[in-house]
This record gives structure tokens, C-alpha cells and sequence, in this order.
């Protein structure tokens, strides 16, 4: 993953695309995470059952994920682009197509923007949709 995301930072800061996407696991992948010591399949431990074990091994591979996207935008952030940092001109969206494995809800999904989009995103904002 480090390395996709560092061509992908390459790729947008030779200017080569300025639109991408890119999946950190395939939600019925059945690959474990030996690097952070959990041996399950990640699509098993989503069907958590609201078991203890499950949901900590969830929420290591979530924590895991995030970490892998923080370095993304830590990177971005220390490339200029003019006045700017590369991060400052992009925007980038990261969540989730289910917010509750176990139910296979897709209610208040987890997403999140970031970077400045070129200065027309304000930061430093949580905002909550209320209603449907």
C-alpha cells in the first residue's frame, strides 16, 4: 500500500492525473494482517457479533488503514506547489461503504475530506448530516 501510495503521490506531483482512486482492501477480502498481528480474515472480523476480540481486531485494521492514509497526505503536505503545499491544491475523499459490517448497514457511513481543493474547502470542521 505505501508503495502505490507513493506512486500515486509521484503521479500527482509530476502533474500526471489529478483524479485517482484507490482501494485499501477489498471489503470480502479474506486476507489477514499478520503486520499487526491478527490472523483472521478481515471480512470475518467485520461480522463481529459485537464480540470483543472481533471488534479490536476491527478497529486495528481500521487504525491501520488510517495511519497508511495519514503518511499519504503527510507526504503531500510537504510538497510545494507554488505558494501551496500539493495537499492544499488537491482533495481527497476517504470512507467506507458500510458502516456496520456485522448488520451490513450503510447508514451513516464514514467519510472523510481531506486537503484544501485548491483553497475552496475550508479545514478544521466536523460536520454531521442530520436526516435522510
Amino acid at each position: 500500500v505505501n508503495l502505490m501510495l507513493d506512486i500515486l503521490a509521484l503521479a500527482y506531483q509530476a502533474d500526471t492525473t489529478r483524479v485517482s482512486s484507490f482501494m485499501f482492501s477489498y471489503e470480502k477480502s479474506g486476507r489477514s494482517y499478520k503486520e499487526i498481528d491478527i490472523r483472521d480474515a478481515h471480512h470475518s472480523v467485520s461480522h463481529h457479533n459485537d464480540e470483543a476480540k472481533n471488534l479490536d481486531c476491527l478497529s486495528k485494521i481500521n487504525a491501520l488503514h488510517m495511519e497508511l492514509f495519514s503518511r499519504f497526505l503527510q507526504r503531500l503536505a510537504t510538497i510545494r506547489e507554488g505558494e501551496a503545499s500539493l495537499l492544499d491544491n488537491c482533495l481527497f475523499l476517504y470512507g467506507s461503504g458500510i458502516s456496520d459490517g456485522n448488520k451490513h448497514n450503510h447508514d451513516d457511513l464514514p467519510i472523510l475530506l481531506a486537503g484544501g481543493g485548491g483553497r475552496s474547502m475550508p479545514g478544521n470542521r466536523h460536520i454531521v448530516v442530520e436526516g435522510k
